[in-house]
């Protein structure tokens, strides 16, 4: 992990598959991330993130009102390993502080994967996938099963944060600092509504592009290089990257990277959310981890397989890793038991 940050002065690819698709001024500077307890970590920074939730908060009112956000310390906990994929513990506040810096002010491409069941039950099948999952600077959770399989296995230490509320969030925060986004990816259409709705709804925000190249693109050098010379051209801040997965973050990994756009966000279905043509689930099943039954609804004949057999197979690997983990836990205390 990279060193971490804090916030003063801020400033689609193609239609894939759909079958896969789901799916002022700014400082923030950066201290080195250390290993420790989620106890001593809550105790160091209570106050800090009460602090920024507070500049947050006032920034709602009136999002081009600067209030800069001075240097804070964050320490990073490790990785929550829950099987075929490993989980970050960041709360959504420290997660944006960290992220919407480097956006700003970095000149390398880090990663976040937004990870859910699905992501779990493919870097299960695919160990080229976990690889990739291995290399992103980020990966937090973006569905309640992950969240359930990380509290169930280590205490309850990881928050949701869904792809969709990320992208919000970051335009919110952002559109203050004039920062710069890049839509890549969705059904056709979808990207420039997402566009429209993105601008009305944070002025400030710039629409550094918006691309959905046909299908296959990325198989073809000619028009791989031409989205990526379109990317690389457009200088923005944050590309959001809305293939699918596991295709998204393949692209973002292999690809992206070498344009250095600083900051490259896996966001599966979420222009389709954002533009309206698909309707979101009601909190109360975001909250209840219903949104996947919710989606189903929609389009049962596309999403009836990734739900009712990949959350099956998504149950039956954290069943497997519990037990592993009680195991290990059973066999360390008759080892550490005194004869």
């Amino acid at each position: 992990m990279e060193q971490g940050a804090r916030v003063s002065d801020m400033q689609t690819v193609s239609q894939l598959d759909p079958d896969t698709a789901e799916s002022e001024t700014t400082t923030i500077s950066g201290e080195t991330y250390m290993s420790g307890s989620n106890v001593s970590f809550l105790k160091s920074t209570s106050s800090v993130v009460d602090d920024i939730l507070v500049r947050y908060s006032s920034s709602a009112e009136s999002p081009n009102v600067v209030d800069p956000i001075y240097e804070e310390e964050w320490n990073s906990l490790e990785r929550l390993n829950i099987g075929s994929i490993d989980i970050d513990q960041y709360s959504q506040t420290a997660l944006i502080d960290e992220i919407l810096h480097h956006a700003l002010n970095g000149d390398s491409t880090r990663q976040v994967v937004t990870a859910n069941a699905q992501f779990y039950v493919l870097a299960q099948k695919s160990r080229r996938f976990r690889c990739c999952l291995s290399r992103a600077e980020y990966i937090c959770a973006d569905g309640m099963p992950i969240v359930w399989a990380c509290n169930s296995l280590y205490g309850g230490r990881v928050r949701r944060i869904a792809g969709v509320n990320l992208i919000e969030k970051l335009c919110h925060y952002g559109s203050a600092h004039n920062l710069r986004v890049f839509l890549l990816g969705g059904r056709p259409g979808t990207g420039d509504i997402t566009a429209d709705v993105l601008k009305k709804r944070y002025p400030g925000i710039q629409i550094a592009g918006v691309s959905c190249p046909p299908y296959g693109f990325e198989r073809r050098d000619d028009s791989l290089q031409v989205v990526l010379e379109e990317i690389t051209a457009a200088r923005a801040h944050i590309l959001f990257v809305g293939l699918g997965a596991p295709k998204q973050e393949f692209f973002i990994n292999n690809y992206v990277r070498s344009t250095r756009v600083p900051l490259a966000i896996g966001i599966g279905g979420s222009f389709e959310l954002l533009s309206g043509k698909l309707q979101r689930a009601p909190q109360w099943m975001q909250s209840s981890g219903l949104e996947w039954a919710y989606r189903l609804s929609q389009e049962p004949a596309r999403l009836w397989k990734r739900y009712l057999i990949g959350n099956t197979e998504f149950i039956w690997h954290c069943a497997i890793a519990k037990l592993a983990s009680l195991t290990r836990r059973e066999n360390s205390l008759i080892v550490e038991s005194p004869e």
